[in-house]
C-alpha cells in the first residue's frame, strides 16, 4: 500500500502512535505522505515496522531500495525494477 493512501485513512491517534514509534513528528510524516519530503532509509524501516508491513520500505524508497536493502531483492521484486513494458516484450518473445 502506498504511504499516502495509508496515512490518509489513518486516525489521528494512530498517526501519533506511529510518529512516536518512528521517533519523528506527525507533521514530518504528513510531509512524506504529501510528497514534500523523502523518508530516510532508517525512517522507512521504522514506518514499515510500525505499520506492521502495510507500508513497505520498497514503497517508501522506490528508486533506491535495492541498493539500500539488497536482502529484499527476490524473484517477485527484482533489482533494478523491470519496467512493465519490458516484461510484456519478454513474454511476447518466448
Amino acid at each position: 500500500m502506498q504511504f499516502t493512501t495509508y496515512w490518509r485513512s489513518t486516525p489521528a491517534k494512530r498517526k501519533e502512535e506511529i510518529a512516536s514509534a518512528c521517533k519523528t513528528s506527525v507533521g514530518f510524516l504528513n510531509n512524506i505522505a504529501g510528497g514534500f519530503r523523502k523518508s530516510s532509509p532508517e525512517l522507512a524501516a521504522a514506518i514499515e515496522r510500525s505499520t506492521l508491513g502495510a507500508v513497505t520500505r520498497r514503497g517508501l524508497r522506490p528508486t533506491d531500495w535495492g541498493d539500500i536493502w539488497p536482502e529484499l531483492i527476490d524473484a517477485e521484486h527484482p533489482w533494478p525494477p523491470v519496467a512493465a513494458d519490458t516484461q510484456e516484450n519478454a513474454h511476447a518473445a518466448t
